[in-house]
């Protein structure tokens, strides 16, 4: 059942969950755990706000920043990435991250910004910024047989993000919980967050 949460409502015996579609579902609790940019999260502020002003850290609105975006994507099958394999590679300001799988390269190349950006202004990018970023990078050496032209010229998809991070204080209140990336984001780069998530 795929639905948006439009609005959350909190009483002492149950929260409920105003939808997009109109629809409404009610239960003890609820648990957001809907990524970086969180309904749930926003909703959590919003109510408590409402019936308890200072319940939530005012620096946890502002606590989302990024210092590193990240080009990633996927490409068919490339010769030098075999399945099963994964080449890492750090350098000043830039690492990159390529994973063999089934056929697929799954790869990631992170960059430092030129400045640590926080929230509103973390940036958005277009696809012709990410491809202004790759043609930057096609000399990058995956393996020393490798570059990273290789794996681009294979490309099936690919985005360009900011990797936000943050870890807030406040992570429930009433009965509205959430998890996950939602309140404590995680770069990529390491693989933490899915990790974390498993264990």
């Amino acid at each position: 059942m795929a639905k948006r949460i439009s609005k959350v409502d909190h009483n002492t015996k149950e929260v409920i969950v105003l939808c997009e579609d109109g629809s409404a579902i009610s239960g003890d609790v609820l648990v957001g755990c809907d990524g970086v940019h969180s309904k749930v999260r926003h909703e959590l502020w919003r109510l408590s706000h409402l019936q308890e002003p200072l319940a939530i850290n005012a620096k946890d609105k502002e606590m989302l920043f990024a210092e590193y975006s990240c080009l990633f994507g996927i490409s068919s099958d490339t010769d030098g990435v075999d399945d099963g394999a994964v080449h890492v590679n750090y350098s000043e300001g830039f690492s990159t991250m390529v994973i063999g799988g089934k056929g697929k390269v799954f790869w990631f190349l992170f960059r430092r910004m030129d400045k640590v950006y926080r929230v509103p202004d973390i940036p958005r990018y277009s696809k012709q910024d990410a491809e202004t970023f790759a043609a930057n990078v096609q000399n990058v050496t995956i393996t020393p047989q490798l570059k990273f032209r290789d794996i681009w010229e294979n490309k099936q998809s690919y985005t360009l993000v900011a990797t936000e991070e943050a870890q807030l204080d406040t992570w429930s209140w009433g009965r509205i919980a959430c998890i996950g990336d939602c309140v404590h984001k995680m770069t990529p780069n390491m693989g933490a967050g899915g990790n974390a998530a498993i264990e």
